[in-house]
């Protein structure tokens, strides 16, 4: 008769049982205080106290500033020399640009030759004018 196969692992689990059981037994071969196996092991005592720690924490990061100001020149030109660190403060009406004053020059003896031309042609224009009024 054929057993159902529930029943035979129930009988080849106990009889697995029963000879792991049986090799457990107390005999002076095996490890242990009475086995003599492996040595007992050492133990160490540490006797503990209190001090003072200093934690330092490095944590990775990013910062950003939370107002911007933008530095723009009044004029154009080519700058010389920044008269600021960047992250000082600054003061108003502290200059912060030395910019090459050359082309600035050039329009300004440009402008003054004008003006001198100007004054020199109103003079021109009064003289005329006072010619042809005692004329009249």
């Amino acid at each position: 008769m054929n057993k159902p196969p529930l029943t035979r692992i129930s009988l080849s689990f106990l009889v697995f049982t029963a000879l792991l059981l049986s090799s457990c037994g107390e005999s002076g071969s095996g490890p242990g205080p009475q086995g003599g196996g492996f040595p007992s092991p050492e133990v160490v005592a540490y006797t503990v106290g209190s001090s003072e720690v200093v934690l330092n924490s490095e944590l990775p990061g990013r910062t950003t500033a939370f107002r911007h100001a933008e530095v723009r020149p009044q004029v154009s030109g080519i700058i010389v020399e920044r008269l600021f660190q960047e992250g000082q403060l600054v003061e108003v009406g502290q200059p912060l640009y030395q910019i090459d004053d050359r082309v600035f020059r050039a329009e300004l003896d440009v402008r003054q030759a004008a003006l001198a031309s100007a004054e020199s042609a109103l003079e021109l224009a009064e003289l005329r004018y006072g010619r042809f009024a005692k004329r009249e």
